[in-house]
């Protein structure tokens, strides 16, 4: 099967679409993450990362994160 150039575009958008979106909207509703610009003043910041051992891991991390209560957290990946 030839792929055109406009064919390959439409493929490639679909592909990022389909990859960004669905992590984008899991973070938002998942975790129900709220950012408030106008709020700057922190009094707790939890930094974590690298999680790759499993999902149970990383449950038990956020609900540790959770209990803290912090204002802000940054997640490396």
């Amino acid at each position: 099967m030839k792929f055109t150039k406009k064919l390959k575009r439409w493929l490639g958008l679909a592909a990022v679409y389909v990859t960004v979106v669905p992590v984008v909207m899991y973070f938002i509703f998942r975790h129900r993450l709220k950012f408030d610009p106008e709020n700057k003043d922190f009094d707790k910041i939890i930094i974590y990362g690298d999680v790759r051992s499993s999902y149970s891991t990383h449950n038990k991390i956020a609900k540790l994160i959770a209990a803290e209560k912090p204002d802000m957290v940054l997640f490396t990946g």
